[in-house]
């Protein structure tokens, strides 16, 4: 019962980001701003879901913050 997982859809990636993809997500956000999270994997040329791409996001900002 209940949803599923975001990341459980065919194609998506799981794990440990690799440095390739944080660049991508980095450069795109850069670039366009975080408009819609729901398409913004899309359009960033990765495979990961939009929950996904958010979490990395905060995760990249708060470490280069300290």
């Amino acid at each position: 019962m209940g949803r599923s997982p975001c990341c459980e859809k065919d194609g998506l990636k799981k794990g440990p980001w690799m440095p390739e993809e944080d660049q991508k997500l980095l450069a795109y956000i850069e670039q366009h701003g975080h408009g819609c999270w729901r398409s913004l994997p899309a359009k960033a040329g990765l495979q990961r879901c939009r929950k996904s791409c958010c979490l990395r996001d905060r995760q990249v900002k708060n470490s280069l913050a300290s």
